[in-house]
């Protein structure tokens, strides 16, 4: 008889629930919350080479959120996180074939569908002292990186400009062992399939109805934990089969250090190790010209590929990096990431090629969805990315560096923070200066913004059909952007 997986991870959370609801009587229970409320003003740009389509001039946010804890006997705990989130967008700005802007007909916007975020949703047993099991939904986090951490293949992506502000985590069946001085971690996460506004109903594989692939779609981790000098290590194994990427039955390998240096220093580095890649490449074959898409096109040859997926050649992601603490609590932070398989300059102007193609193709109400290769990198919205964040950060080139830099406590209950995100190919940058006010113990008031700059023209790409100059940070699809925020807590 085959057990259906779905089933299987259906009936352990209901066992999870059953387990707790027994225990409750026994237990202490805490709930606290925030509501939060979210203006965002945008300024698109509609010439550029990446569409503005769904991207709304003013935009509303609405999110309740309520976290619950039982502790229960030997120290075991049920926790729940859960937002339930609504959006709107208004005013969506387009350019029509003749190069002019209008307003867009109104129309259903994916993203701007309400949805609920289970960000949390788990049971801790502890047996003994020295073993513990997890099952459930947990934003586990092993690695030292602070905006960006390489070996986080479990998680949706976080905000490098807040990167506490994602606290959606995997489902997961976790075992630990916690020692002394050594911790040893053994986790396996079923990839979420299907899922209704947030609300999960296929794991693993795909449903009998829509079976793409007879794959089962999980990550197995095996991680050791371990005080080495004053240093916090990890070494992590994963095993990987078309989970959140596409490589198959892949192994990778992680490590983690950081140690702190006269109380007010930190140093730390963070790696993945892997061959291929899963990463697309584009043909530049097929995107130098609308003559070479056509020829394509007739080929049936796909514009981009993943045509390192099974190369042998060890690649790397890599991210170092320290953070200082001032006197005043201030906190400065600096990282660096190398990822080896990342778009040399070449790459990306392939790359800017193609989207001037496909921006073109779409002015012109050509179906783009149905080129060979298009829907690659035209990619689908999914509502598994956990609570919106004002930056999903996927960084594609080979150099980057992240620089942040905290003052908290001016007049006492204003805190002022500036993130810079700089790709070192291009130079090109993204600056989100952020002030909030505590203005009572239970709300906060905060205003931000996001300012892309292009970098210097002689290390840009170039855009085909307006010899126009192209960046990392200089294609998004906005100039400019304003969020104000108001977060109530009870």
């Amino acid at each position: 008889m085959i057990v259906d997986r779905t089933a299987l991870v259906s009936m352990l959370l209901a066992a999870m629930v059953a387990w707790a609801a027994e225990e409750s009587a026994r237990s202490t229970a805490d709930a606290t919350g925030y509501v939060m409320g979210r203006f965002v003003e945008t300024t698109p740009r509609l010439d550029g080479p990446l569409s503005a389509a769904d991207i709304a001039s003013e935009q509303l946010l609405l999110e309740v959120n309520t976290q619950v804890r039982f502790d229960l006997p030997r120290r075991s705990k049920v926790y729940g996180d859960v937002s339930l989130i609504n959006q709107a967008g208004f005013r969506y700005l387009m350019l029509d074939a003749n190069e002019t802007e209008h307003t867009a007909k109104p129309r259903d916007v994916q993203v701007m569908r309400p949805f609920v975020s289970i960000n949390e949703l788990y049971a801790l047993i502890e047996a003994v002292p020295a073993l513990n099991f997890v099952v459930g939904k947990k934003r586990i986090v092993w690695g030292a990186g602070m905006a960006y951490k390489p070996t986080d293949l479990l998680n949706p992506r976080r905000d490098p400009t807040d990167p506490s502000s994602q606290r959606a985590g995997a489902w997961i069946a976790q075992i630990e062992i916690p020692l002394e001085t050594v911790t040893v971690s053994l986790l396996f996460s079923p990839q979420v399939m299907r899922q209704a506004n947030g609300i999960p109903y296929q794991w693993a594989v795909h449903p009998e109805w829509d079976k793409k692939d007879d794959a089962v779609h999980a990550l197995a981790v095996a991680r050791v934990g371990a005080l080495v000098f004053d240093s916090d290590v990890n070494l992590m194994l994963f095993s990987g089969n078309q989970y959140g990427d596409a490589f198959r039955d892949k192994f990778r390998l992680g490590a983690s250090v950081s140690r702190n240096f006269f109380e007010v220093n930190e140093l730390h580095a963070e790696t993945l190790l892997f061959t291929g890649s899963s990463r697309l490449y584009f043909d530049g074959g097929c995107v130098g010209s609308q003559q070479d898409a056509l020829r394509c096109v007739v080929a049936q040859k796909p514009m981009a590929s993943r045509s390192m997926l099974n190369d042998r050649q060890i690649n790397a992601s890599l991210l170092a990096g320290g953070r200082r603490t001032f006197d005043d609590d201030s906190v400065l932070s600096i990282e660096y990431l190398l990822q080896t398989d990342g778009y040399s300059r070449d790459q990306v102007q392939d790359q800017v090629n193609a989207f001037d193609l496909i921006s073109r193709a779409s002015r012109l109400g050509l179906p783009v969805g149905a080129l060979p290769g298009a829907a690659d990198f035209l990619g689908t919205t999914s509502s598994d990315t956990g609570i919106p964040v004002r930056l999903s950060f996927q960084p594609t080139a080979q150099h980057y560096l992240f620089l942040s830099f905290q003052k908290p406590r001016i007049f006492d209950d204003f805190t002022a923070q500036l993130v810079v995100v700089a790709n070192l190919q291009d130079f090109s940058t993204l600056w989100t200066p952020s002030v909030s006010w505590s203005a009572t113990e239970w709300m906060t008031l905060s205003l931000f913004g996001m300012l892309p700059l292009i970098g210097p023209h002689s290390l840009a790409a170039s855009i085909p059909s307006s010899n126009d100059k192209a960046t990392e940070f200089g294609l998004l699809p906005l100039s400019y952007r304003v969020f104000a925020e108001v977060r109530v807590f009870y």
